[in-house]
């Protein structure tokens, strides 16, 4: 489960968790760091 700092606006955490869970492919983690970068600069 990915820490909820997320904006919900952006991504549901249950929606992104079961991505993950289901998909846990390298895709996924760079789509994961993309919206981490993103957080950031907001």
């Amino acid at each position: 489960s990915l820490p909820h700092h997320f904006n919900h606006d952006l991504l549901e955490d249950d929606k992104l968790d079961s991505i993950i869970e289901e998909e846990p492919t390298e895709e996924c983690a760079e789509l994961v760091e993309d919206v981490k970068e993103l957080m950031q600069s907001v």
